[in-house]
């Protein structure tokens, strides 16, 4: 299957299965993504043969597909055969439009009523199927998932035992959402009798695998899903949820009923999730490097985070608001890093790590951002492998530009994280 990214930018996959459930079960908020729907449909270069192929596969039809959808959809001759592209394109039973201007990229706002846009949008179901991998854009397999658990910091004892301290009850049995390679899994494993650790992710859930082996984590089990449903979790069986790193992927219209299930009364829900790192020796450097990560240019960095979920990260989980009607007690604890040493921020330092200056390099490797930029750029590979230089050549040049000490990959430094800890607990 072939999908052929634009000269625009096109959002990764992993926003995208979060936008189509808000277009499905959520019209109240379609208004704020229409933008998001007609940059999806008028950048995407499809190769149109891979709809046959979904097509053959699944035993279905091709999707009835709107006239706007038809005009909109670039297909490169290149790329996909006139064949296929006909057969596209004249897929049967179109959906009835009610645009008064007739159909166009520009004429969506005009439909006289959400239901038939929202209807039309149920016709793209299996343009987003094969544009969709995962939520996560490492779940793709051009992530490198060993490079992602070597890179990415840890959490500390205290950040457990703050946790910890707060559960009350018994400690049968803990699921770990988005567990990624594990870390958070083979942690919690010495304080509860079972861990169950879950991700979209196939990569993911094999490298937790691989780095859990039984004989030294006979309690801990992956199995690959999604947060929102857990049919092989019994209901009332959890004493605590955690997500490290994760919350802000999920879809919480969905979350929370299934916390409702899964959770005995009294049991702990936990998030937390880090933001932006940053060299606390190195004022000049850390602003350079926030500025090109919050930059939303076309082809920046900044421009490459998947929202909402990187907005809900940067503000600390803040708008992740455990339901009323389910949850009590509900405790934050916030950090957020300063310019003028190790631990000159405020809050609760969590996240920390010193850490080469190769290793940060590397560590800026591993950011979503940066993946979706290389991949819009194959040909920019780093100068270390003999190529023209990527992203975080170009970044970190301009750094030591500022503070030329970053010249050296040997230099040691601090980086600390801003954060952010939810803590809430289910009503008896």
């Amino acid at each position: 299957m072939t999908i052929v990214r634009s000269e625009r930018w096109v959002e990764p996959p992993h926003s995208i299965r979060y936008r189509w459930s808000t277009y499905r079960e959520q019209p109240s908020v379609f208004d704020s993504h229409i933008v998001d729907l007609e940059q999806l449909v008028t950048t995407a270069h499809i190769d149109a043969s891979s709809l046959s192929d979904h097509a053959n596969a699944s035993k279905t039809p091709l999707p009835s597909c709107p006239d706007f959808v038809k005009k909109t959809i670039t297909i490169k001759p290149a790329v996909v055969t006139a064949d296929t592209a006909s057969a596209f394109a004249s897929a049967s039973d179109t959906l009835p439009l009610s645009a008064t201007n007739g159909p166009s990229p520009t004429g969506i706002a005009s439909y006289e009523s959400k239901a038939k846009l929202i209807q039309s949008v149920k016709a793209l179901q299996t343009l987003l199927i094969i544009l969709e991998t995962t939520r996560k854009e490492w779940c793709k397999s051009t992530f490198n998932h060993a490079a992602y658990a070597a890179q990415r910091p840890s959490y500390p004892p205290s950040l457990y035992n703050t946790v910890l301290n707060y559960h009350h009850g018994p400690r049968t049995l803990c699921v770990d959402l988005g567990c990624g390679h594990g870390l958070v899994a083979r942690f919690l494993s010495a304080h509860f009798n079972h861990v169950l650790g879950t991700d979209p992710s196939p990569g993911m859930i094999a490298q937790a695998r691989k780095l859990s082996p039984k004989d030294s984590y006979p309690d801990v089990k992956f199995e690959e899903g999604g947060a929102e449903d857990l049919p092989f979790v019994e209901s009332g069986s959890v004493d605590m949820v955690v997500a490290g790193q994760a919350a802000h992927w999920f879809d919480f219209a969905k979350l929370w009923p299934e916390m409702r299930r899964i959770l005995r009364p009294g049991g702990t829900l936990a998030f937390w999730g880090y933001k932006d790192s940053v060299l606390v020796d190195f004022p000049r450097a850390s602003e350079i490097l926030h500025r090109h990560s919050h930059t939303k240019e076309k082809g920046t960095l900044g421009s490459y985070w998947s929202q909402p979920g990187r907005g809900i990260l940067e503000d600390k989980l803040r708008a992740i608001r455990p339901p009323e009607e389910i949850f009590e007690d509900v405790q934050r604890v916030e950090y957020e890093p300063g310019t003028e040493g190790k631990g000159s921020g405020e809050g609760t330092r969590f996240v920390e790590r010193r850490m080469k200056v190769g290793e940060a390099k590397a560590y800026l490797r591993t950011w979503s951002s940066t993946h979706g930029w290389m991949e819009a750029n194959p040909g920019r590979t780093m100068r270390a492998e003999g190529g023209p230089g990527d992203i975080v050549d170009e970044i970190w040049g301009e750094m030591v530009e500022a503070d030329p000490a970053l010249k050296d990959d040997d230099l040691e430094v601090d980086v600390e994280w801003g954060t952010g800890l939810l803590m809430a607990r289910k009503k008896s």
